[in-house]
């Protein structure tokens, strides 16, 4: 065997061993969800949609969370102006 059928065989390894690794994370992860059972496309978008109102909601608090910090912020700075107006 020479050097370079080795590396042929090494490289084409590698490629087929990615192929099947992005197959796994990409595709294969749609089919099986959870890693054990297939699940139908029904069932994977209904928990694709739960997932998507759930992140909505938590941006919405954060949201809510940042306008409430910005309110205390304009606060605390009037009071600031106050207390330094005022010596």
């Amino acid at each position: 065997m020479d050097m370079d059928y080795a590396l042929t065989s090494l490289v084409c390894a590698a490629l087929a061993g990615m192929a099947g690794w992005m197959f796994h994370h990409t595709v294969d992860r749609k089919i099986h969800l959870d890693g054990r059972m297939p699940v139908g496309e029904d069932v994977f978008s209904a928990k694709l949609s739960a997932l998507e109102d759930r992140l909505k909601g938590e941006i919405a608090a954060v949201k809510i969370k940042l306008e409430n910090l910005e309110q205390f912020t304009h606060h605390i700075d009037r009071r600031l102006e106050k207390a330094l107006d005022g010596e």
